[in-house]
């Protein structure tokens, strides 16, 4: 139990909600209010999207890596790229 009485549960109706949001994982009334902290809740809350969210964008920055350095390799020869050249033939 906290020493100061402002940092203490107000009442055991407070108690008990922390209890519940501590079996649903949920960020704690009594515990710390860092950043960090809800972030980690939230990971391990919705563990499937951040997932997903995280795939798409290393996806999306492997994409763009590769088309910057294919677009540098024909950049430094002097020459169209392959999907420049289809565009430029097809009109």
């Amino acid at each position: 139990m906290r020493k100061e009485r402002t940092e203490r549960y107000r009442s055991a109706s407070e108690l008990a909600d922390d209890i519940e949001n501590y079996l649903k994982r949920a960020p704690l009334i009594a515990g710390p209010p860092s950043t960090v902290y809800r972030l980690k809740k939230f990971i391990h809350r919705n563990r499937a999207l951040v997932t997903s969210v995280a795939v798409v964008l290393a996806v999306l920055v492997a994409g763009i890596i590769v088309w910057a350095r294919l677009s540098a390799i024909d950049a430094g020869s002097g020459r169209l790229p392959n999907w420049q050249c289809r565009s430029v033939v097809g009109r």
